[in-house]
């Protein structure tokens, strides 16, 4: 049987016992793109990695804008508009009569909004109303993630991992350089990039095997998390001496790596976007499949755990 070309990383190395344990988890799967919107790619690889600090806040924002004239605009389009609330014609008038009544000077200040009402705050401690309403304009951008991770390798494989996962996530996160149908390109002469990689982040708790059954019962995606859609990667810094002391194992492998992924989604958040129970039982099933591939998996070539 054909191997499947996902390769499958997780780190710590004990997180796949974890796991069965019912210990929590993020899980990055990552696809190929063709364009912001498509999400049919090939999923390329599967990342298994415990929760960072700092990693469990989500923001989500709207935009509104006042808008002077929008109540009674609004009044209008919903047929209740009165002539309490539209005709301030009389008003003015008594007032524009009181000021000409003054003096010449006042006659230019009239044809000046602003003269007129400062008069108006000044002699009756009146204000305009504007009749301001809040009007909205739609979400407030696409939602950011950050996720930073500690790499604290404690054997050669684990470093290896650890290398392989830094590798995966920087190709994820870079374009390819693509040329026309058959044609051989390099960097230079290539005239175009190929949209990096698309992510699914899903918040994962992983399950406890009971009695004699063959799958681990509770398994699945966390649903009192909040549900992050198909992102992309912006932004990835990797720092091999985050304490400031440069330090490296005798293979060269770094003693202590950190991670950050800054991610974007590329959909809007939109009303009853909640995940169905249907959808966990599926997402479940795959996440099953995910593990006993990686423990099953031999071949360094494709990711799996030595």
């Amino acid at each position: 049987m054909a191997q499947s070309p996902t390769k499958y990383w997780s780190y710590p190395k004990s997180l796949g016992n974890e796991a069965k344990q019912g210990h929590h988890y993020v899980l990055f799967n990552s696809y190929e793109s063709k364009n912001a919107v498509e999400k049919k790619g090939l999923m390329k690889s599967s990342i298994a990695l415990y929760i960072p600090t700092g990693a469990l806040t989500i923001t989500t924002g709207q935009t509104y804008q006042d808008v002077p004239g929008g109540a009674t605009m609004a009044a209008t389009a919903a047929g209740i508009a009165s002539t309490d609330l539209l005709n301030f014609s009389g008003f003015w008038e008594k007032s524009k009569r009181i000021m000409q009544g003054g003096a010449d000077v006042a006659t230019g200040m009239l044809s000046k909004p602003e003269a007129v009402q400062n008069f108006m705050s000044s002699a009756f401690g009146l204000a305009k109303n504007n009749h301001i309403a809040l009007a909205y304009k739609g979400p407030a951008g696409f939602r950011q993630h950050a996720f930073t991770f500690q790499f604290f390798p404690k054997s050669k494989p684990e470093a290896n991992d650890v290398n392989e996962i830094i590798k995966d996530f920087h190709n994820g996160s870079t374009p390819r350089t693509v040329g026309q149908t058959g044609e051989t390109v390099t960097r230079i002469t290539a005239p175009y990039f190929s949209s990096p990689r698309q992510y699914e982040i899903k918040f994962m708790k992983g399950g406890k095997r009971e009695g004699g059954t063959d799958g681990y019962v509770g398994a699945g995606r966390n649903n009192y998390l909040y549900e992050l859609k198909r992102s992309v990667i912006t932004s990835m810094t990797i720092n091999h001496d985050p304490d400031s002391v440069v330090s490296f194992h005798e293979d060269g492998s770094p003693v202590h790596s950190s991670m950050t992924l800054q991610f974007q989604e590329i959909e809007y958040v939109t009303s009853g976007d909640a995940v169905d129970a249907k959808f966990n039982k599926e997402i479940a099933k795959m996440e099953q499949e995910r593990i006993e591939l990686e423990s099953r998996s031999k071949d360094p070539t494709i990711g799996g755990n030595p």
